[in-house]
């Protein structure tokens, strides 16, 4: 499949700025023209499932927002977000699911040019290089139509930036999360209990993180090692 897209966003004025005359003066509205290019297939009698999608994203505009100091400025930028998306399912049993997914990402400015700050170049925030996952499901049948699903799954994502400006303290390293959990179900999935455990190998990695010469940095943390349980009646 081909596809052929395009988003808007339309203009901003500045968070913050202590000059009326900058007040006034709004962020461009901002635009992206998406081209991709995709397979879908099923083998082996549709137990083997492959995706796969190359694309590539063209940003005018994009509205960029950077804590300078202790004040929120705005700035248009030009940038270019490329690269691939690959999934695969197999069943390789009757009661034994094995996924895999995986992407690369290369998204960086063209030109961001915000005061006397050259951008130009950086990665965008947030966006790591590669990230993918694998996960299993096993279903074991019980007697009177019930049954017991065991499931797992690893996800982990390369380092990445807080910030457009990528400063060093705005990095947070790769990390990768365990979760799993075990699920009875009724017969015709009536009734539904789980019991899970989410981020198994307790990493620590930050969620967000802000920056600031003026105010210190603030850095929020990931929930850290967490189990629970689940009652679920569908109606």
């Amino acid at each position: 499949y081909f596809t052929y897209s395009k988003g808007y966003k339309s203009g901003a004025f500045q968070s913050q700025t202590p000059f009326p005359d900058q007040a006034v003066v709004p962020l461009e509205p901002e635009s992206v023209t998406n081209y991709e290019v995709g397979l879908k297939s099923e083998w082996l009698k549709n137990r083997l499932r492959i995706n796969a999608s190359v694309f590539h994203m063209d940003y005018t505009d994009l509205q960029g927002f950077q804590l300078i100091g202790s004040l929120l400025v705005g700035g248009n930028a030009e940038a270019t977000s490329q690269g691939i998306e690959l999934d695969a399912m197999a069943l390789l049993s009757e009661n034994w699911i094995l996924g895999f997914t995986y992407g690369y990402l290369d998204a960086e400015y063209d030109t961001y040019l915000l005061g006397n700050n050259d951008w130009s170049g950086n990665r965008l925030p947030r966006s790591s290089e590669h990230s993918g996952s694998i996960n299993t499901t096993y279903t074991a049948n019980l007697s009177g139509g019930s049954a017991m699903d065991f499931s797992a799954v690893y996800s982990a994502k390369s380092d990445f930036y807080f910030r457009p400006d990528n400063a060093p303290g705005s990095l947070e390293g790769g990390f990768g999360l365990l979760d799993a959990s075990v699920t009875w179900r009724s017969a015709g999935d009536r009734w539904n209990v789980s019991l899970w455990g989410r981020n198994l190998t307790d990493e620590e990695f930050r969620t967000h993180s802000i920056l600031s010469n003026a105010a210190g940095t603030v850095d929020l943390w990931n929930l850290p090692r967490t189990y629970g349980a689940t009652l679920t009646y569908n109606f």
